[in-house]
């Protein structure tokens, strides 16, 4: 039953007592996570983002914590997809981390990365999990972020600035996802892009309107 396990100040407030059979019968119950924080920032060759630095200063993080390890999802996605399976989730929204599939942010691709999502949608598609994908979610290879990241009004064109032959992230193909799994993710959802979005984040308006204005125009390119 959802809800069942809120807290009783929230049920008195707001009680939650569904079940299934009172949302649509196209209604989607899912999960969200976004990569840095799950998979495991240290394997698979990944680049050093942002929140890299940001950790490796003193002082920033308790106990000096970082995403290294976080929930080792790099290696136990297909474990974590069988949890939600058997918790009666129909649908699974993750982020692709930019520097993973290009650890400068731009360039050379790591076949690695790429690698992984597909793997990792296939393992969605096998429990019959709904992949919806988010092409960046607040976190930056540290190469651009030291060029002003979201600052810098460039950002649009290295969000974009991928060759087809690299496959690579672009907006229309849904996110990295390459031969068959793209094909699954294409016939599973419908069309290629119904299930991805583009930029979540940052919000933050210091400096100015800048950071705020270049994500909105990620969107859009």
């Amino acid at each position: 039953m959802v809800g069942e396990s809120t807290g009783p100040a929230l049920q008195r407030i707001w009680p939650m007592h569904f079940t299934r059979t009172d949302f649509p019968q196209d209604f989607l119950f899912g999960t969200a996570t976004s990569s840095y924080q799950i998979e495991g920032h240290g394997f698979g060759g990944a680049g050093k983002t942002h929140w890299d630095s940001f950790a490796a200063t003193p002082g920033n993080v308790v106990r000096a914590e970082n995403g290294e390890l976080a929930c080792d999802h790099y290696h136990r996605y297909e474990a974590d997809f069988d949890l939600l399976a058997e918790g009666n989730f129909d649908a699974y929204r993750f982020s692709t981390s930019w520097a993973r599939v290009l650890p400068e942010g731009r360039g050379t691709i790591n076949q690695r990365g790429l690698d992984y999502y597909d793997r990792l949608t296939d393992a969605l598609l096998d429990c019959e999990l709904k992949p919806c994908a988010i092409l960046y979610h607040w976190e930056l290879p540290s190469a651009l972020s030291d060029l002003g990241g979201w600052t810098n009004r460039d950002i649009t064109s290295w969000f974009v600035q991928r060759r087809p032959d690299q496959r690579a992230l672009v907006c229309q193909l849904a996110g990295p996802f390459s031969g068959p799994s793209r094909a699954r993710f294409a016939r599973h959802s419908g069309d290629s892009t119904g299930n991805a979005s583009c930029v979540a984040g940052p919000w933050s308006r210091n400096p100015g309107h800048a950071r705020v204005g270049h994500v909105e125009l990620g969107r859009g390119v």
